[in-house]
């Protein structure tokens, strides 16, 4: 039996599920009114099994070779799982998990599909495996990219390095190492130079079963671009994929990079826009597009957007910490020290939030407290700030010459953070200086 798979990060392909008055996204979680409900991962991914039959059972077997891959696993661990996800829907109002006896369990409410957008045959052909076990390392490593945590990112790594030894044709797979080793670069969890010899193996195996995967292309594109600083070549490889399939969300977030990489935060900003309109549920692109709304200082927009993104997803440490930013270039200092604390509570061992943080607080006025996290954010050298996130707290603090040696290291080490930030507003004195100029040149 073939079973179609999750696509990267963005949800581009998996649709959303709705059923009674609930809506399941797939890499988000269950939500109700827009609000996300408290589901455990388990439970979650025991939903996703169910919903993803549209009513048809589900096996005992299979659900628990998803949920418990390459484990004797006792029916007590199942029944529980069932029985947690019954009173998590009940509480809800929603009745609907029925358990087929000798079977298994099925859904038996209504399941409404909202797909994002036509499905070119670029993507489609390449989403699916014959593998029941590889098909479960993939959900498993879909859910743990989810989650921003260095130890979570490479967990979703090993997952999929689990799916693809399993099927070594199982393309989706690939492309989705591809796009969580970018996660784990911009995040500064993984050196440029090893995230692209990771991607560059999955990226360049997926097209060789199949040249025209359009997730594949995208990936190499960014990696050429960024990583490898060719952008003409970057940016036609991503052209070219996304005139065969225009309705690839994730290839216009990708060229939000090389528009901010060539100074032009407009045209980033509409790449952002059409990016989000083709999958509105992605969480990472609405953070872009707010990321370049800031860039192109349409920031009252972007505070708007962070904040309705901070209401959803309470645990998510980019938006408090962009919120922060935002409110701290605008001058809002309490605004601006709440989001700091929130984001600050979630990763203060976060290097790169840390840097970021630095900026809002030399922003504010505290600047001792300011340059104990610029040092902590430039001494810690596990899951390393990325050199350009901490520019804007040194010019903030007055130190514009550290930071343009910061991000001059930072195009030597070839970090993908030298172009993506070149639109910044808080770094514009330096990103103009002579020096800097010609490297980007």
């Amino acid at each position: 039996m073939k079973r179609r798979a999750l696509t990267p990060i963005s949800d581009e392909i998996a649709p959303t599920y709705r059923f009674a008055d609930l809506c399941f996204r797939p890499g988000q979680g269950l939500f109700r009114n827009n609000l996300r409900l408290p589901v455990p991962p388990k439970e979650t991914q025991l939903l996703e099994l169910l919903l993803r039959a549209e009513g048809d059972v589900v096996s005992q077997a299979t659900i628990e070779q998803a949920l418990w891959p390459r484990q004797d696993v006792h029916y007590d661990s199942l029944a529980r799982c069932v029985y947690s996800l019954r009173k998590i829907l009940r509480q809800s109002g929603v009745d609907c998990v029925q358990t087929v006896s000798k079977h298994g369990y099925r859904i038996t409410e209504s399941i409404h599909l909202q797909h994002p957008g036509r499905h070119q045959p670029a993507r489609l052909d390449a989403v699916e495996t014959s593998s029941t076990p590889a098909y479960s390392y993939y959900l498993s490593g879909l859910r743990e990219a989810s989650i921003p945590s260095p130890e979570k990112l490479s967990l979703a790594i090993r997952f999929l390095q689990k799916s693809v030894a399993l099927d070594p044709t199982y393309d989706a797979a690939l492309a989705l190492i591809a796009d969580v080793t970018m996660y784990q670069c911009v995040r500064g969890y993984l050196p440029p130079e090893k995230a692209l010899m990771q991607a560059q193996h999955a990226y360049l195996t997926a097209l060789a079963h199949n040249p025209s995967h359009v997730p594949s292309r995208v990936a190499k594109a960014w990696f050429k671009g960024m990583i490898g600083q060719n952008l003409d070549e970057g940016l036609a490889i991503l052209d070219e994929a996304l005139e065969d399939d225009p309705d690839y969300a994730p290839g216009y977030a990708h060229r939000s990079w090389f528009s901010r990489a060539r100074g032009d935060a407009k045209a980033a900003v509409l790449d952002q826009r059409e990016g989000a309109k083709l999958n509105p549920e992605a969480l990472l692109n609405r953070h872009g597009l707010a990321f370049t709304l800031f860039h192109s200082l349409n920031v009252q927009e972007a505070i708007e957007l962070e904040t309705e993104l901070a209401q959803n997803y309470p645990d998510d440490d980019t938006t408090h910490t962009y919120l922060a930013v935002f409110e701290a270039y605008m001058g809002r200092e309490k605004e601006a020290l709440e989001a700091a604390t929130r984001g600050m509570a979630l990763s203060a061992d976060i290097p790169g939030i840390v840097a970021n943080i630095a900026y809002v607080e030399a922003t504010v006025g505290s600047r001792s407290r300011a340059g104990e996290l610029v040092r902590f954010a430039l001494e810690n050298k596990e899951n390393r700030s990325p050199r350009p996130h901490i520019a804007p707290a040194l010019c903030a603090l007055g130190r514009e010459s550290e930071a343009i040696s910061l991000m001059m290291a930072s195009k030597q080490e070839h970090c993908p953070w030298f172009y993506g930030m070149r639109t910044d507003p808080r770094i514009a004195a330096i990103v103009n200086e002579d020096r800097l100029v010609r490297l980007y040149e």
